[in-house]
């Protein structure tokens, strides 16, 4: 054979002489021309020259191309490159990526991305991640997360939208770039909360630290939990012969343990609240501590000289959850409309709703009028 199978080419003719010299040595032996060595040694150079490639393509390769792992290889010219590459298999590249899912990862501190084969991973189990490791420049990551965990955003080495931390949701994807030298940017992020469509987004979001919204923002029936809500009474209220508090649910607030709220109410009643007066308490989760202050506006138009004349009785302030605050008929005697403000700053150990309760301060056939757009508007504060 010509070929020995590692890609040496050996001369023989078939007589005992091989190599360079092989004639000169069948000559040095007293062999006279011998036409079946020759044949054998002519046979050699054809089957050689049929296992080699031809720079017109006249021969194509019928197993795997190999180069030589440490060769500097070059296969094209600046001035004729290849033009079209045909792949039916993997494409590797980046030192330590296929185009294809490699294998899970598990979370860690640090999640080595670049360490593990593959184009896609799937992200196991819930450490919080600051770092995906080292990798080389220009490496794509995709990967799948299969639980909650965190990723804590950093300037450098883990560089995520908004500049804020994300806390993943089971089916959670993200597209990782390398810099280089360790560092990650998040090119993209895609999560159940997401509707990939409208791009709108539902649940919870967690935003540590400042953020700057630039641009409209609408906020629907649901409301945007950012240390923010609101809340208004849909339909007219009627309380008639009624003295024991009635809870207002259209204006309940719900806070969490630990938060600190100030809550101000805005309720309008129409004139009858001359006849019947007004009371009303605060309900907070237990063990909160709360402060009161409440105002009362009257809406009087003197009709002789047209001036707006409002006029705002008090009512003392407070600690206590439930404490019940009145409001006398006598002291709205005046004003054909009046509207009762309260601002409450309440600290609760615990979670819960914080309602308001109100009823007639005295019992009368007459209603007292709550009417719709009555509201509450929360802020936390800590």
């Amino acid at each position: 054979m010509a070929w020995d199978g590692n890609g040496t080419f050996s001369r023989t003719n078939g007589g005992g002489q091989t190599g360079a010299s092989t004639w000169q040595n069948a000559q040095a032996a007293g062999h006279n021309i011998v036409s079946n060595q020759h044949d054998t040694h002519d046979q050699d150079i054809a089957t050689g020259l049929n296992a080699a490639l031809t720079k017109n393509n006249e021969t194509k390769p019928t197993v795997d191309f190999r180069p030589n792992a440490d060769a500097a290889i070059d296969l094209g010219s600046a001035a004729l490159q290849w033009r079209d590459l045909f792949l039916s298999r993997d494409l590797v590249f980046g030192g330590n990526m296929d185009a294809k899912k490699g294998a899970d990862i598990a979370s860690a501190t640090t999640t080595d991305l670049g360490a593990t084969r593959g184009l896609m991973h799937d992200i196991t189990g819930t450490t919080p991640i600051t770092s995906f490791g080292t990798g080389a420049e220009g490496m794509f990551k995709i990967i799948k997360f299969e639980g909650a965990l965190t990723l804590t955003h950093n300037a450098t080495s883990l560089i995520l939208p908004g500049a804020v931390n994300i806390t993943t949701v089971d089916g959670d994807t993200a597209l990782m770039f390398s810099e280089g030298s360790g560092n990650w940017r998040c090119i993209a992020y895609a999560g159940k909360n997401v509707n990939a469509a409208t791009g709108k987004f539902s649940g919870t979001l967690d935003v540590s630290g400042a953020s700057t919204l630039t641009g409209g923002a609408t906020i629907g029936t649901g409301g945007l939990s950012l240390g923010f809500k609101q809340a208004y009474t849909t339909a007219n209220v009627a309380l008639t012969s009624q003295t024991t508090l009635q809870t207002q649910t259209d204006l309940t607030v719900a806070i969490g343990a630990s938060e600190t709220w100030l809550l101000e109410y805005t309720l309008y009643f129409t004139a009858s609240i001359q006849t019947t007066g007004l009371k009303f308490a605060v309900n907070t989760p237990a063990s909160a501590v709360q402060d009161i202050f409440s105002q009362v506006i009257l809406n009087f138009l003197d009709l002789a000289s047209g001036i707006y004349s409002p006029t705002f009785p008090q009512v003392s302030m407070s600690t206590t959850s439930g404490n019940v605050f009145t409001i006398t008929a006598a002291a709205v005697a005046y004003g054909d409309s009046a509207i009762v403000t309260i601002s409450v700053r309440v600290t609760a150990s615990g979670a819960g709703d914080v309602t308001l309760q109100y009823a007639q301060e005295t019992s009368s056939g007459t209603a007292l009028n709550l009417l719709r757009g009555s509201r509450v508007i929360a802020r936390r504060v800590s």
